[in-house]
């Protein structure tokens, strides 16, 4: 079991997680402020605690939560994300004879990135999530260039797996 575990290593399919994860997160921090702004507005402002003393602070907190810190922590989480998928390509150590693979599976999450970001574009013809997401302009850029990021974050992590193949002993000829 433990002899399993060391020999974990990394593959083409991480580009593809990364792609669908980073639907997943966005589509999650946009429902989450929708849930949010309701609270803020029937929970908050129209209860009694809209007229306490501390209700400023809230919405307040409310307000910054819904617009930078949400917005700060999604470019995190993908960021971290990709720097895991170079990290996975670093460790990996790959057959030259599985660039050909790689290439077919990273073209494949290319498409599933073009799909998934019209999916997410079809969101905000969605009434109720335009609001939200005309204000979440990171994720929204994240996600309207979902194919491009795909596709440097693809790149990147073939030339980082396949590239460490080919850096042989540069100390002179082997006598």
């Amino acid at each position: 079991m433990l002899n399993a575990k060391r020999n974990k290593r990394g593959d083409a399919t991480d580009v593809a997680l990364f792609v669908v994860l980073t639907f997943f997160l966005a589509v999650s921090f946009i429902v989450v402020i929708y849930v949010n702004g309701i609270i803020k507005e029937d929970v908050i402002e129209n209860t009694v605690l809209g007229n306490t003393s501390a209700s400023d602070s809230i919405l307040d907190s409310f307000h910054t939560i819904n617009t930078h810190t949400t917005q700060r922590g999604f470019i995190i989480f993908v960021s971290i994300m990709m720097i895991g998928v170079f990290i996975s390509a670093f460790l990996v150590r790959l057959h030259p004879a599985f660039l050909i693979i790689y290439i077919f599976i990273l073209g494949f999450t290319i498409f599933t990135g073009a799909m998934i970001g019209n999916a997410y574009e079809s969101m905000a013809d969605n009434e109720i999530l335009s609001q939200v997401m005309e204000e979440q302009t990171m994720i929204t850029y994240v996600m309207d260039n979902i194919v491009v990021i795909t596709l440097i974050v693809g790149a990147l992590s073939m030339i980082i797996a396949f590239g460490k193949l080919f850096i042989g002993n540069s100390g002179g000829p082997d006598v």
